[in-house]
């Protein structure tokens, strides 16, 4: 009687400090209800004089279905314990979530074997909100997906603090295109249409059929990154259609001679 009190007095204490975690406190009240009520049983045992052996062998039986049984909700609930005393996922942060190092090698198509192209497997998103059990991040997509806190223990997370200005864009062309041609008309269409700070260069031949242009800016301080990026490879891919119809129309005036 005097044990089940105490437990009461405990958990009241608890759930007053803790009210902040909200629903999560009733999960933390529960395990600790369940410890203290593994004391008191103990310590009925030892009043009773059961021989350490048979407490010994009963705990470690019930130890073992226990652990079994709960060892997905315990591998989350401390996960979670860790997460939120580190901090080191927070509601608002804006992530990238991978399993395992987020990097591996273009394989398709197979010139892309020769290519310097990089595909990087995550989820990216906001965080909305950290709990002991789940994570909570609204993806790019807008989709909420919720994940259990033990998945972070193997996987790599990247925090973006700042969008960098600076952007890379690699496009390939046909052998048959001249590269001297090709780096010319790319800046006199980025010329022509106000985009000043960036540079272009032959890159590499990804094989021998083709080669690399890579073309290096800044975006404006008005306009995402990520627009710019697009306004950057509408132009390429328009002198890429351009260079396509000029070789066309020599084959045509070729041929009708």
């Amino acid at each position: 009687m005097i044990g089940a009190l105490i437990i009461e007095l405990l958990t009241s204490l608890i759930t007053a400090r803790l009210k902040h975690l909200k629903r999560e406190i009733y999960l933390v009240r529960n395990v600790v209800v369940v410890i203290g009520y593994v004391v008191i049983s103990l310590i009925a045992l030892a009043m009773f004089e059961v021989t350490g052996v048979s407490v010994l062998a009963g705990a470690t039986v019930s130890g073992l279905v226990i652990g079994l049984g709960l060892q997905l909700i315990l591998a989350n609930f401390f996960a979670g314990l860790i997460i939120l005393e580190t901090g080191f996922l927070r509601p608002g942060a804006s992530v990238k979530i991978s399993d395992g190092i987020p990097l591996s090698v273009v394989s398709f198509p197979a010139y892309k074997m020769f290519s310097l192209n990089e595909f990087m497997s995550t989820l990216r998103g906001v965080v909305v909100e950290v709990n002991l059990m789940h994570t909570k991040i609204l993806s790019e997509s807008g989709e909420l997906v919720n994940i259990p806190n033990m998945a972070f223990n193997n996987s790599v997370i990247i925090e973006k603090k700042k969008e960098p200005k600076t952007m890379r864009v690699r496009y390939e062309f046909s052998v048959q295109y001249d590269p001297d041609t090709v780096l010319k008309k790319i800046r006199e269409e980025l010329d022509k249409n106000n985009i000043s700070e960036y540079k272009v260069y032959l890159e590499e031949q990804s094989d021998k059929n083709y080669y690399i242009v890579l073309l290096v800016a800044t975006a404006p301080s008005n306009m995402k990154v990520r627009d710019f990026r697009s306004e950057i490879l509408k132009h390429i891919i328009k002198v890429h259609r351009m260079l396509i119809q000029q070789a066309w129309n020599i084959t045509r005036s070729i041929i009708a001679v």
